[in-house]
């Protein structure tokens, strides 16, 4: 098992790597086609698929709409319009698939749907902007090594339960060395871009993003967990063996996602 997980992470690297540094268009295809498959995860998870189709399918069109206006860079500007027109549709589809449709099946879709589709769709907003190509990495680096960092750190001095009813396995200490592993790395990835692509780097924003992006990140991974235990389920998905579905491997990436991209606006990393 441990070997299978070696393997499938080692190829997964790879793949990411080589998208994340493809143009913009290939990665931004790469990551539209991610979040639909992520919102298929979450569907079956709530079974919205199986018990109410016309919802899902309801959702996916708003999730592609979302995608296509955050791939044209007019996300923003439609917005408000999207919303207000996925939202009128689920009340108006209720009222005439009362009978079939629970209250509790329209706000999952609802919740799920934004939660995956929009989360996913800041990826690409933060590929679009200006130093998108060097903004990119860091939800990547700060939720998968601050990941990385946390379990080993509950590995070697995990004594002390974090929320167990929610996450079983993780610890407080993992939980603090994934904060530290979030600020090492970003201090490492400015660094690079310092000295490797001689850009002019704000330390201060960066080590703020480490740490903060690193509890969130934790906070998105502990949400997704606690949405797969209220469903009992142990995994979204099985397409990565070993590792689970899209969201068991994207769940921090997502938390991050957004807080990167206000961040980046509010304090320019790159100056």
């Amino acid at each position: 098992m441990l070997k299978e997980r070696l393997i499938v992470g080692t190829i997964g690297a790879i793949f990411a790597i080589a998208v994340l540094l493809s143009g913009s268009l290939i990665l931004n295809i790469a990551i539209s086609v991610i979040a639909l498959m992520g919102l298929g995860e979450i569907y079956k998870a709530l079974a919205i698929t199986k018990d109410n189709k016309p919802l899902a399918v309801i959702g996916y069109i708003w999730g592609v709409l979302v995608l296509f206006f955050a791939n044209t860079g007019k996300l923003s500007q439609n917005f408000m319009t999207l919303t207000f027109s996925f939202v009128t549709v689920l009340l108006v589809y209720m009222v005439i698939a009362h009978k079939k449709t629970t209250y509790a099946q329209v706000t999952k879709c609802l919740f799920s749907t934004v939660y995956v589709v929009l989360f996913f769709s800041y990826l690409i907003l933060i590929r679009n902007n200006i130093n998108g190509e060097y903004y990119i990495w860091i939800p990547i680096i700060v939720a998968w090594l601050s990941d990385t960092m946390a379990y080993t750190f509950g590995l070697l001095f995990g004594k002390h339960k974090l929320i167990p009813e929610v996450s079983p396995k993780k610890t407080v200490e993992g939980a603090i060395g994934g904060v530290f592993g979030g600020v090492l790395f970003m201090l490492i990835y400015s660094l690079v871009c310092a000295y490797g692509f001689s850009k002019d780097v704000n330390f201060v924003s960066m080590i703020l993003l480490g740490a903060s992006g690193a509890i969130l990140s934790q906070f998105g991974d502990l949400a997704a967990s606690w949405i797969k235990r209220e469903n009992g389920i142990k995994d979204y998905g099985n397409l990565l063996p070993g590792h689970g579905g899209i969201l068991d491997r994207f769940d921090s990436v997502l938390a991050i996602a957004p807080f990167v991209y206000y961040f980046i606006t509010v304090f320019p990393v790159f100056r």
